[in-house]
C-alpha cells in the first residue's frame, strides 16, 4: 500500500509530454493505492470477467481511445473526431479490453 500524500508530477522526465497533461511539473495530492506484485494478464482479467460479470466502462459505451498509429487503416478511415489537445487518441467504436484498437483488433 502507497501512503497518501502530495508529490512531484513530472520529476522532469524528459519523456513527459505536457499537452497530455503530464506537465508542467507541479505538486499534486494521491489518494492511497496499492499495487499487485505482477501486471495483470489478459487471461487473468478474462477470468476475472468470467466469474464476476465485470464490464468496463468501454464496453458499456461502446467504444474507447486509442492510439492512431495502432489502428488498422480500415478503423483509422471510420474516425470522424479527435481531441485537438491531443489527436493521435482517437475515439474507437467497438474497441475495448478484447479488441484494444477497434473491432479488427485482438488480444489473441
Amino acid at each position: 500500500i502507497f501512503e497518501m500524500g502530495l508529490i512531484l508530477q513530472d520529476e522532469g522526465d524528459p519523456t513527459i509530454f505536457a499537452m497530455d497533461g503530464e506537465g508542467p511539473r507541479r505538486e499534486v495530492s494521491v489518494e492511497p493505492f496499492g499495487l499487485g506484485a505482477f501486471e495483470v494478464s489478459n487471461s487473468r482479467f478474462s477470468k476475472f470477467v468470467a466469474s464476476t460479470g465485470y464490464i468496463t466502462e468501454a464496453e458499456r459505451f461502446g467504444w474507447s481511445f486509442a492510439v492512431e498509429a495502432f489502428l488498422s487503416k480500415t478503423v483509422n478511415d471510420n474516425i470522424t473526431q479527435q481531441v485537438d489537445a491531443a489527436p493521435w487518441w482517437l475515439p474507437v467504436h467497438g474497441a475495448d479490453w478484447r479488441h484494444p484498437n477497434g473491432v479488427d483488433s485482438s488480444i489473441d
